[in-house]
């Protein structure tokens, strides 16, 4: 989990609100209050988007077993231009305990009589 990144630290009303939000998002993920903790996250990322908020609202979404959210909002921080090289061993981290766990679609088809084929 991080805290505040210096680039969320910037001048300005949404900057301030992002990084106050950010912080709150932390303590409630501290807590173990995932939920709380993802919206406080999501609210401060919708106002600056940031790699750092991108793989903490990932590990909300893994702490909270929607591990679909998770890969993909982990994968986002992981593909980010400016995240730092912690923000990415972050991100794969969470990718690398996500992937096993999710369920590989399976198709199976049973035909009358056994063997039939559609043509």
């Amino acid at each position: 989990m991080f805290s505040a990144t210096p680039a969320m630290s910037q001048t300005g009303g949404e900057a301030q609100r992002a990084l106050s939000l950010g912080k709150a998002g932390f303590e409630l993920y501290k807590a173990g209050k995932y939920a709380e903790a993802l919206e406080k996250f999501k609210q401060a990322n919708k106002l600056r988007p940031n790699p750092t908020l991108d793989v903490n609202i990932g590990k909300c979404h893994e702490r909270l077993g929607q591990l679909n959210k998770a890969l993909l909002n982990c994968k986002i921080a992981l593909n980010a231009r400016r995240a730092p090289a912690a923000v990415r061993k972050a991100a794969r981290a969470c990718l690398e305990r996500v992937e096993p766990q999710l369920k590989r679609p399976t198709l199976r088809i049973n035909s009358e009589p056994q063997g039939a084929r559609i043509s």
